[in-house]
């Protein structure tokens, strides 16, 4: 599915839509930020994996932002989640 069609989705809060998987997809920054402005319609995603993507904190900060809002889990790479602070971004690693 092309990425566009994902944010029409999101947008459009598809009710079967509550799980999100970019991994590998190369997403980046731009990709991660039309992503952030696209989840405020939502109000199913419950959870999104971008592991190996190209995002930065540029676009980690919109997505973890915008996640803290709607309560929804953010992962990055495996055991790992970043929660937005105002001015800082915390790192929380999960013990396997």
């Amino acid at each position: 599915m092309a990425f566009i069609d994902i944010i029409h989705r999101i947008k459009n809060n598809c009710q079967f839509l509550t799980y999100l998987n970019l991994s590998d997809l190369n997403i980046d920054d731009v990709q991660a930020k039309q992503l952030s402005r696209a989840i405020t319609y939502n109000t199913r995603l419950k959870r999104i994996h971008a592991l190996g993507s190209r995002i930065t904190d540029v676009g980690r900060k919109a997505l973890a932002k915008i996640s803290t809002i709607k309560e929804i889990k953010l992962y990055f790479v495996k055991n790992f989640a970043v929660v937005d602070g105002g001015d800082v971004i915390y790192h929380i690693y999960e013990k396997n």
